[in-house]
């Protein structure tokens, strides 16, 4: 209420719930909201509960999107023909890449959906994202952190993000059009994490309270 009444009709408001409610919850805060023009309800439930979320879609008028965890088009599969949710959501680092992101887009596609691109890695994550939102042409969004392409993109990488208009211009050069920074990995408080080997990342639980709890391995 407070945001909506400080910026008017001058931003759109989509709202991120990171799998913290049950659907008892979910469905007392969507009403509450509905009041207030909101674009989305983003991650309202954990996916492994598509019957359950589209009971909720079906119950209240702002859109859902999901979900960023469903890793591969065969997952995503049952989301569509069940039609889970009004907006698709996919993230380009986790699901297997830029192609894998491309098959997912015309899945969606051929349901009438459009798509949203999980965006909440490093700088080459967010070119492949802008590579891949030119051209998808049923892009809603491309996610982004005005944190991440203020502060910690130019610090690593010679990708500088300006926002015009509410867009993003693609990056240009050789292959994604971003190169990072050597003088970056010589920091001394960087944490380098790797896929094998020592420093391997530990990751995190794809389920619950994954941004606090670490993977067991």
């Amino acid at each position: 209420k407070q945001i909506r009444a400080a910026v008017g009709a001058k931003m759109e408001i989509g709202l991120e719930f990171h799998f913290r409610w049950n659907l008892a919850c979910m469905q007392r805060i969507a009403r509450a909201l509905e009041p207030y023009d909101i674009l989305f309800l983003e991650d309202v439930l954990p996916p492994v509960y598509p019957d359950e979320i589209k009971a909720l879609s079906q119950a209240i008028r702002i859109p859902i999107v999901g979900s960023e965890l469903l890793m591969t088009r065969w997952q995503l599969r049952e989301w569509l023909e069940k039609h889970v949710s009004q907006i698709v959501m996919t993230d380009a680092v986790w699901n297997g890449g830029l192609g894998e992101t491309r098959k997912i887009a015309a899945l969606a596609e051929t349901f009438g959906l459009p798509l949203v691109l999980h965006n909440v890695a490093g700088p080459i994550c967010h070119a492949a994202c802008m590579h891949l939102g030119a051209h998808i042409p049923n892009l809603y969004y491309v996610e982004s952190s005005r944190a991440f392409y203020k502060e910690i993109f130019p610090a690593l990488s010679s990708l500088s993000p300006t926002v015009r208009d509410g867009c993003l211009d693609a990056p240009t050069g050789p292959g994604l059009g971003v190169t990072l920074r050597e003088v970056a990995l010589e920091r001394d408080d960087i944490i380098r994490q790797v896929s094998e080997g020592p420093g391997l990342a530990a990751g995190r639980r794809a389920m619950g309270d994954h941004w606090a709890v670490a993977e067991i391995r």
